[in-house]
């Protein structure tokens, strides 16, 4: 049979709807992250300039929903990092021992007790993270994943990633990167977490530039494809352009798309010592009266005030 109708649907859809059993997901860990739903068939990217703290995103989501859902096994196809690196930024985050002093094997005595523990913590679920051996073809990350009966595969990144078959050009090779996961998520029922390179875009002044307020959709490498086939889309920049050796940054992740459900940006703190994301606490309040800039731009302002043209005009 070539098609169904709607009446042959009916029965099963409206069963569903009214069974009152919430879709199968998972959280990411942080209640702040909710809105994004990881689940069986979606494909969510979360693109961002170099250094701009994707691989740091996407690790501590790994962690939450690790930690969060105690049957869910995720596989790490990495292309930049070796797994023991990943596992050390798991350690500082949950530690709050900075990475540098995990990384130099130069840990404060007073800190080994909290390292101790938070290695525990992690060990409850390391049984159910698993590390692609070859993370830069998708057809042996998808049998890595297979293999591990992973629930979620994460890429990291996208762009560095080959499909199964050859091709002649990076685009052709992205298009067919892109319809393979597809095909991956839908036919085998996973869901898919990929971190993905973004493009210079110009400034108000002409210059090539990352800036936050001027990534969109199209800033994403080989785009075309990459944003129609992810369900959901998330850019990853700071705020403030003018301080970039601050350990602590301010930073907007913007829902550029939401095939699914309802897009909506959250404005972060990224503490790059510890490799952990939180809430904005001050924009998370609500306060009316927000802390002053100094002449600087601050997420509220992106928030409320300059959302559509952060993200090149969509509404």
């Amino acid at each position: 049979m070539s098609h169904r109708t709607g009446t042959d649907l009916y029965g099963g859809w409206w069963e569903d709807v009214t069974s009152e059993r919430p879709p199968p997901g998972w959280k990411a860990g942080d209640p702040v992250f909710d809105h994004v739903e990881v689940a069986p068939g979606r494909i969510i990217l979360i693109g961002g300039p170099p250094g701009g703290g994707k691989t740091s995103l996407v690790n501590q989501w790994v962690g939450g929903m690790l930690a969060t859902n105690p049957d869910m096994r995720i596989l790490v196809a990495n292309v930049e990092m070796p797994p023991t690196a990943l596992l050390s930024r798991h350690l500082s985050r949950l530690s709050d021992v900075p990475l540098s002093d995990i990384r130099r094997r130069q840990v404060a005595d007073a800190d080994r007790v909290r390292l101790s523990d938070s290695a525990g913590r992690m060990r409850s679920w390391l049984d159910r993270l698993a590390f692609a051996d070859d993370p830069h073809r998708l057809d042996a990350v998808a049998r890595a994943g297979a293999d591990f009966r992973a629930d979620l595969i994460v890429l990291d990144y996208i762009q560095r990633i080959a499909p199964a078959d050859k091709s002649s050009g990076l685009r052709e090779r992205m298009n067919m990167l892109v319809s393979d996961l597809r095909r991956l998520a839908d036919q085998g029922g996973i869901a898919v977490l990929a971190a993905a390179a973004v493009s210079r875009s110009r400034d108000d002044s002409g210059r090539s530039s990352y800036a936050g307020r001027h990534l969109s959709l199209a800033s994403l490498r080989e785009s075309g494809e990459l944003e129609f086939g992810a369900d959901d889309v998330l850019l990853l920049a700071a705020t403030d352009e003018s301080d970039r050796t601050a350990s602590v940054r301010s930073m907007l992740l913007s829902h550029a798309k939401s095939r699914y459900g309802e897009p909506k940006d959250i404005a972060l703190s990224f503490d790059r010592r510890v490799q952990r994301f939180t809430p904005d606490e001050w924009i998370e309040a609500a306060s009316p009266s927000p802390p002053p800039s100094n002449g600087r731009t601050t997420p509220k302002d992106h928030v409320n005030g300059e959302r559509g043209r952060w993200m090149g005009g969509r509404s």
